[in-house]
């Protein structure tokens, strides 16, 4: 009778599933894009006219003193991040080119001996990473993204092979899983020995004021732990606008140690007549400073956090109490990471797709990446139902009990 029953379950949601399927949803959420209502919120710097500096630079000129950015946005990017604004870069609207860039450039001069490079990554992933990291032909080596931040002691053991020459993360709100990096942690990375002379900490601090409930992570400023371990050279950190302003038409920033910031800003000129001004001086009149970027923010929140709430809310409803997986509650970032109790996310990645709904190809069958930000609340809704739908078929399928 309980086989039967089990039968019948099993039909009545493989019958659901193909009524869903005649049904007309295309919805891609394969990546942590900013919704449209979002991106209205930075529509008056569209069509900005304003060309000359706070300091009285022609932004519409050759400037032979820019080729790190306006003095005014360093400065501005150096609060954003918490680092000293002489230390500090501004770029284009992509932080992953500026560390794609920063990664040929330590190749070329600081790594240029090691004959098969290798960069610790943590599990679960950011796939831009891991993409970036090995197109350039890094070879990875892999420990896990804990709850207080990446595993430094596993970490440590494999900096002592001197062919590995860096690690990244995401300290703040992690992607996938929205872990932040703890003190404790952090202490640990900043003081940790490592045998290649150049080993580099690179932080990916793309989430750093992105917080959307009353109780938000704070994030840690490695730049003191660096000074009083004495290890200011090791450690690289970028941040973007892309998730703030115009994600297409943003700005990117990143922080280095003084002495590689000398040689690096050398390289830089060789490379660079100047920055893209008129786009700096423009966020810069639009956000004005940290105050008015905190208030900007606050209205991302009020559009943001409705969302992941619909997330939570849908998945509990549909697989809350079931042992098919469990989710994560960030308390700021872009994504909510769902684990499966056993390997099926590309069996859910595939009958999610049949239903029109577009998720990140799975690095692992444990964990699947969802981001709410773009698609409107009563669509997010429908395409949570059905990856609930398809991930209790995957689990069901898995063990037909």
């Amino acid at each position: 009778m309980l086989a039967n029953t089990n039968a019948e379950y099993m039909a009545g949601l493989r019958c659901r599933y193909d009524e869903l399927r005649g049904e007309d949803l295309k919805l891609d959420m394969t990546r942590g894009n900013p919704s449209k209502e979002q991106l209205d919120l930075s529509n008056p710097m569209i069509g900005m006219k304003e060309y000359k500096s706070p300091s009285g630079v022609d932004c519409r000129n050759y400037d032979a003193g820019s080729v790190c950015g306006l003095i005014e946005m360093r400065k501005f990017a150096a609060r954003y991040l918490g680092t000293p604004w002489h230390q500090t870069i501004v770029g284009g609207p992509s932080s992953l080119n500026l560390m794609s860039d920063y990664l040929k450039w330590m190749l070329a001069h600081r790594w240029k001996t090691v004959s098969q490079p290798k960069f610790i990554m943590f599990k679960p992933h950011y796939d831009r990473h891991y993409t970036m990291l090995t197109e350039l032909g890094f070879k990875i080596e892999w420990a896990d993204m804990n709850e207080n931040g990446p595993d430094a002691t596993a970490a440590s053991f494999c900096a002592f092979d001197g062919s590995v020459v860096g690690m990244i993360f995401v300290p703040k709100y992690s992607n996938p899983n929205g872990v932040t990096c703890s003190r404790a942690v952090a202490r640990q990375i900043a003081r940790m020995p490592a045998t290649h002379e150049h080993f580099t900490v690179m932080l990916d601090d793309a989430y750093r004021h992105h917080d959307f409930t009353s109780t938000p992570d704070r994030p840690v400023d490695f730049g003191p732990l660096a000074r009083r371990y004495g290890t200011r050279e090791r450690f690289v950190i970028f941040g973007s606008f892309s998730k703030v302003t115009l994600a297409g038409s943003a700005l990117s920033m990143m922080a280095l140690g003084p002495n590689t910031f000398e040689h690096y800003e050398n390289s830089l000129r060789a490379e660079l007549i100047t920055a893209d001004k008129l786009r700096q001086l423009h966020h810069l009149l639009f956000l004005k400073n940290m105050r008015g970027l905190r208030a900007h923010m606050r209205k991302h929140r009020r559009l943001v956090e409705p969302k992941f709430h619909a997330v939570h809310d849908t998945l509990e409803k549909h697989l809350g109490g079931k042992g098919i997986a469990t989710w994560t509650k960030p308390e700021g970032g872009y994504f909510v990471l769902v684990r499966y109790e056993y390997a099926w996310a590309s069996r859910v990645h595939e009958l999610c797709a049949e239903l029109g709904v577009k998720l990140t190809e799975p690095f692992d069958e444990t964990y699947q990446r969802l981001a709410p930000t773009y698609p409107p609340i009563p669509e997010l809704v429908r395409a949570m139902e059905r990856f609930a739908l398809c991930a209790e078929i995957a689990h069901r399928e898995k063990f037909p009990r």
